[in-house]
């Protein structure tokens, strides 16, 4: 059977989809590697040098999450054929596209994990909340250009003010400008939003949706965030599996609302710290005067807002912190 033009271009962007994938998983994974392009071969008639003239548009052989959605959006396509057994492909038996499907799921699986655990990588530093209420009045997005230019590893957006479509817009901005710079972009308390931005990172608090509700709503590589007082809490967030633990208040704050918490200390950054292998940010009361002490703990971020976000300056109150950080 000839393949129309129209599948010669499928087949294309399919043929360099699973090519792509495998190149990105680990060697760890050589014999996952080599069945997945030996079942696709198997359950594909069109040849190689066939491939070389079709068009490979919105695919980068260095974008993972490019490499990821493609794969998806294969993975849904053959298992409809399988499904309905509009069998188009010359020569191919349902075991044998069923091995495919497999080969492809295991893949996309090891390649969601490790995109997360790249995403994880990016809590580091200095992690800064940008709220309109402790903004002084200021442009959230001109504050977030001030903070990356300070040196500011991890932006959060927090608005518990206006309503979901003006967060959302805003969010938006802020994902892109994050992205552009290569700075972590969280999303405060929205699921839905985090989702339609793509953010690295959705932030919840103890009282907020369960963990396990916004990962039916995130997409599979994006990341979670949850706020702890101690142990026994973030315990119980990793349990739920998230990726990151806040932990705090540090210090007295009386910063977001955060008046009425007993402070945990650096002593109990350090339990924290010594019971699991998940990135902590430490938060609350933290500034110029004491960031040294928090980074002793051990700690992989800390969390900073009024010291920076309500500084006259807050590039160069960013750029103190960061220095010191980085000493």
């Amino acid at each position: 059977m000839k393949l129309s033009e129209e599948n010669d271009i499928l087949w294309g962007y399919t043929s360099l989809i699973v090519k792509s994938l495998a190149k990105i998983l680990p060697n760890s994974q050589a014999r996952l590697k080599a069945s997945l392009l030996s079942s696709f071969s198997t359950v594909s008639d069109v040849g190689i040098q066939r491939m070389q003239g079709t068009r490979e548009d919105g695919v980068r052989e260095e974008d993972p999450k490019a490499i990821l959605i493609g794969s998806k959006g294969v993975l849904e396509n053959f298992k409809r054929i399988r499904q309905y057994r509009e069998i188009s492909i010359k020569n191919s038996s349902s075991d044998e596209l069923g091995s495919f499907i497999d080969f492809l799921d295991q893949s996309i699986e090891i390649l969601t994990s490790l995109i997360r655990q790249q995403i994880s990588n990016g809590i580091r530093g200095i992690y800064v909340i940008v709220d309109p209420q402790a903004t002084k009045g200021r442009d959230p997005y001109k504050m977030a250009e001030k903070l990356i230019k300070g040196g500011v590893k991890v932006i959060q957006y927090r608005d518990k003010k206006k309503e979901k479509s003006s967060v959302m817009q805003e969010c938006y901005r802020l994902a892109e400008l994050c992205n552009k710079h290569n700075v972590t972009f969280v999303v405060n308390d929205s699921a839905e939003i985090a989702r339609f931005v793509d953010a690295d990172f959705l932030h919840v608090g103890q009282n907020d949706i369960p963990v396990g509700l916004c990962r039916t709503v995130l997409d599979d590589h994006q990341c979670i965030g949850k706020s702890n007082d101690g142990v026994a809490e973030a315990m119980e967030s990793e349990k739920h599996g998230v990726d990151y633990l806040a932990v705090g208040a540090v210090y007295n704050t009386d910063t977001m609302g955060k008046s009425h918490r007993v402070p945990v200390g650096t002593k109990g950054l350090i339990k924290v710290k010594e019971s699991t292998s998940l990135p902590i940010v430490a938060i609350g009361g933290i500034n110029e005067g004491n960031l040294r002490e928090v980074k002793s703990t051990g700690v992989d971020s800390v969390c900073i807002v009024s010291a920076i976000t309500m500084a006259e300056d807050p590039e160069v109150a960013a750029s103190n912190l960061v220095s010191i950080w980085d000493s």
